[in-house]
């Protein structure tokens, strides 16, 4: 069960740490740009298509992603212990590291994740889920807690900075 623990701190402290270095610069990129911008897409999705299309695809693809991670921690091991760990927080961390992501290391991360192709759905299933969740109501007060720490000398592409901010309420 110990090294269950382990490998889910690993693959936690990955995603920080990919999170980081998404939106550096001096990459030697050749992959397309991704062709939705923030302020289009988000001027072109009404609210309707958000919640129901893109909030619904992001739900499933974290559902998916969230039973596959269970598997994995749960394995062979019957005890009857409990498990506890948030998908919505892993899903959230990998998406802000895939929009930085290019090539084999976005395949991988969206195939792991179940991301949608389309970068608009992904952009605005979190933003309506975001949103949806600060919006807060007297009852609770729950918040989504997105941050990229990055070292004060990285510099970070002002879109990146600006996508993550806008979608997945990220501050770097």
């Amino acid at each position: 069960m110990k090294g269950t623990y382990a490998a889910l701190f690993i693959a936690v402290l990955l995603a920080g740490l990919l999170s980081v270095f998404a939106g550096c610069t001096g990459t030697d990129d050749t992959s397309p740009e991704p062709t939705a911008t923030p302020s289009a897409t988000v001027a072109a999705v009404n609210e309707t298509e958000i919640e129901t299309g893109a909030v619904e695809n992001i739900v499933d693809a974290n559902n998916i992603f969230a039973f596959d991670m269970y598997r994995q921690i749960k394995g062979e091991n019957t005890d009857d212990k409990n498990i506890f760990f948030s998908p919505f927080s892993i899903s959230s961390a990998f998406a802000l590291t895939y929009e930085g992501a290019r090539g084999d290391t976005a395949e991988e991360i969206g195939t792991v994740f179940h991301f949608p192709d389309n970068i608009a759905t992904l952009r605005t299933g979190f933003l309506a889920i975001n949103t949806g969740i600060n919006a807060g109501d007297p009852g609770y007060d729950i918040d989504v807690a997105n941050a990229l720490w990055a070292e004060k000398t990285d510099v970070f592409l002002e879109d990146y900075i600006r996508t993550a901010d806008t979608y997945y309420s990220a501050n770097v």
